[in-house]
């Protein structure tokens, strides 16, 4: 569905530039602000795409906070700029989700009270699957004026915080699901928090 690269404080125009010059991207969007900070970290976001929108890169840089973002904590893990994370997608995320658990694969986990939001319950309106069973597993769940999404990312899958993925099921949305970035945000700040590195 899309890859995610974290670049360095200052380098994302750079890097935006080189795909709109280099491979003909155009700008397709742009997150920054509240949207994408908690209240302790934060980062700017910006994302290229080919002509129909089918290859997708989202750019992540580190933005001043009160304490260490994600991307700042990939980077020094990483050692440099790369991807962060890959976007699968797939036609039942249930499904998936259940198969990879059993395989072994970790999720990243979400409160109860995420699920248990009444906006988050008035915006999402009704999708396919009974907010039980997105509960039960972790799924995240976004509509924007397209349609929604459903999505789940796992932990790093190395011993290293840096790159992990995400499974995700869209039915008409072409967004990223800006309305769970501070769930992920704050879900990804708790392992750091365990690792010591928030």
């Amino acid at each position: 569905d899309h890859v995610v690269g974290n670049v360095e404080l200052g380098k994302m125009d750079h890097w935006v530039d080189f795909y709109n010059r280099v491979m003909g991207f155009t700008n397709m969007a742009e997150f920054v602000g509240e949207d994408i900070a908690t209240d302790y970290s934060a980062l700017m976001s910006k994302v290229v795409s080919n002509g129909n929108h089918r290859v997708k890169f989202p750019l992540n840089e580190p933005a001043i906070a009160k304490k260490r973002s994600q991307i700042d904590e990939y980077l020094d893990f990483y050692q440099g700029p790369g991807a962060q994370h890959l976007a699968l997608a797939t036609n039942d995320i249930l499904t998936a989700v259940d198969q990879l658990t059993a395989e072994g694969v970790e999720f990243l986990a979400t409160p109860d009270s995420y699920y248990e939001d009444p906006e988050l319950r008035a915006r999402i309106g009704n999708v396919r699957a009974p907010i039980a069973e997105l509960q039960k597993r972790g799924i995240l769940v976004d509509r924007d004026e397209d349609g929604y999404l459903l999505q789940i990312f796992t932990k790093p899958l190395v011993d290293r915080p840096t790159v992990f993925f995400e499974l995700i099921e869209r039915h008409g949305s072409l967004g990223f699901g800006i309305g769970n970035f501070k769930a992920l945000f704050e879900a990804i700040e708790r392992e750091q928090a365990a690792r010591g590195n928030f």
